[in-house]
């Protein structure tokens, strides 16, 4: 069977001519004293700008869509960064999440929903570079939107859940609510750091199969 996951077909014209290009590009760079594309700095404070600084200087600093091999490291880089991260926070949720009240985590499907999201600052970037060198179908960024979806579906069963519970419950009984929301959304949690990183094999294994090392 065939892999759906190629290389960009190229022609041996648009190969010299592309080449030649940026061979023009490099001497006028040096004749004028022009220096090379700098990467701007980073200006904002939510993930989609961090996704999209991080692309940027994935974009600038590659020839994407040419068999880059910077781009294939820059894209293991940021896919490895997404599974740690899913991990910590996986890992990390219990402790964080120990207290309530003032200077505590009161709306917990708030913040697990947070950072499921949040992981598209090292997907996407990853994901720019599978689509333009080896996935001309998209079917890893179609994968990771069915993960993310399937996940924050989950949350936000949980949290229709137990609002429904916190209504019309003492004080005492919300305590108990409280603790046994924080257990289901850690096994979401769980699961979406073991999907990542599943996710993240199969990003290694297509590239793979598109001939990348």
């Amino acid at each position: 069977m065939t892999s759906p996951f190629q290389r960009p077909i190229r022609t041996q014209e648009e190969i010299v001519a592309h080449e030649s290009h940026r061979i023009t590009e490099a001497v006028i760079r040096k004749l004028e004293n022009i220096p090379e594309p700098s990467v701007p700095p980073y200006v904002g404070h939510t993930t989609a700008s961090l996704a999209r600084h991080y692309t940027t200087v994935i974009k600038i600093k590659n020839d994407l869509g040419w068999g880059s091999s910077k781009a294939l490291n820059d894209m293991k880089h940021h896919a490895r960064q997404a599974t740690i991260t899913a991990k910590g926070f996986a890992d990390t949720w219990k402790f964080n999440t120990a207290k309530g009240g003032v200077g505590g985590w009161n709306n917990l499907s708030s913040h697990a929903a947070k950072m499921i999201k949040g992981l598209r600052t090292r997907v996407y970037p990853s994901l720019a570079v599978s689509d333009a060198e080896f996935d001309p179908q998209k079917l890893l960024r179609k994968r990771h939107f069915e993960i993310e979806n399937a996940h924050l579906t989950k949350v936000i069963a949980i949290s229709s859940t137990y609002k429904r519970f916190r209504t019309h419950a003492c004080s005492a009984s919300r305590k108990k609510i409280r603790e046994m929301e924080r257990r289901e959304l850690q096994i979401v949690l769980n699961s979406m750091a073991k999907a990542i990183g599943e996710w993240e094999m199969e990003l290694l294994n297509a590239s793979k199969d598109a001939g990348f090392k």
